[in-house]
């Protein structure tokens, strides 16, 4: 999630959860602080018995037991946090792609509601989602919740009740920021997590994939991918990766994990083989945060993947 008019998070250093491009992990309580929200009927799946949403190619079964074990406790967490105006869960990103590491990955996620959340239940969510985060895989838990309402009526950029994720924790550290207003929560990468989850998503609870989320064109995801590659920092293993994945989306509507769009393009840019590898070892070994050495050669790589990007568009077939 971004703040729109503003720098995005993952522009600013003031990270909770990487310090020294290390990552900084204390244990918290498992306690869970029950919602003054009523108790939702207990007519849901559990994770370890999650329903394939359409298009889904991975099943949580197939994870280690600590991944497993974490999501059942997420599960529970949005249940008490969110009570009966919870409609849904829905993971995407590496999760649903097979991708998914412990020691290097995050759980990614989308939560739907029934209606608005106050802002006691903003403040609720975010200090609840924070303690588990911690817990959680090495980049921790990035989740947005939508009302129904917005996914059925809504156009890109949706508006989001919450998010949160550990680059967005300095702010909702800032007073105030559960009154914003409609437009100050406006989030343009939610288009591309609603792409990626009809794409390759499960469902933890609630109704189908498809029966909830609208059917994004591919013009408005490519609109959602531009605005986030052009805003995020070149110094990011991620951000060197997902360059490679969305040229390949670009050229032939297929979506790859990070790793397969690294390793699909390493034949047709040779003067960068040594560079990409390096990101990819980088990868393997979670580093959020490239070193100084790196950065230079990693601006020029992104500049020339623009470009390239730019000249195949106007380039007649």
């Amino acid at each position: 999630m971004r703040r729109r008019g503003e720098l995005h998070p993952r522009n600013t250093r003031i990270l909770y959860a990487y310090l020294d491009k290390g990552i900084s992990k204390k244990r918290v309580s498992n306690k869970t602080t029950e919602s003054p929200l009523p108790k939702r009927a207990r007519n849901h799946t559990v994770a370890s018995e999650a329903k394939r949403g359409t298009g889904m190619s991975s099943d949580i079964s197939e994870q280690d037991e600590k991944l497993t074990e974490f999501l059942k406790l997420f599960q529970h967490k949005l249940r008490c946090i969110l009570g009966a105006k919870l409609i849904g869960i829905y993971i995407h990103g590496s999760v649903a792609q097979n991708a998914f590491r412990w020691e290097r990955s995050d759980v990614d996620a989308l939560a739907v509601v029934s209606e608005r959340l106050t802002a006691a239940e903003r403040l609720h969510f975010v200090e609840e989602i924070r303690a588990l985060s911690l817990e959680g895989p090495a980049k921790g838990i990035e989740v947005s919740v939508l009302t129904e309402k917005e996914l059925i009526e809504g156009a890109h950029p949706y508006v989001t009740e919450c998010h949160y994720s550990p680059f967005w924790d300095e702010y909702v550290r800032e007073a105030g920021w559960e009154n914003w207003d409609d437009e100050s929560r406006r989030d343009e990468d939610i288009t591309s997590h609603i792409f990626n989850l009809r794409q390759k998503g499960i469902v933890l609870e609630g109704p189908e994939i498809t029966a909830l989320f609208p059917e994004i064109s591919r013009e408005t995801f490519k609109e959602s991918i531009a605005y986030d590659e052009h805003d995020a920092p070149a110094d990011m293993v991620d951000s060197v990766m997902n360059l490679c994945r969305y040229h390949c989306f670009l050229r032939s509507g297929a979506l790859l994990s990070k790793e397969e769009g690294l390793q699909r393009m390493l034949p047709e840019l040779p003067d960068y083989e040594a560079f990409l590898r390096t990101i990819l070892r980088e990868f393997y070994a979670g580093t959020v945060y490239l070193d100084e050495a790196l950065t230079e050669t990693a601006e020029r790589f992104k500049e020339e993947m623009l470009t390239k990007r730019t000249k195949e568009r106007t380039e007649p077939d």
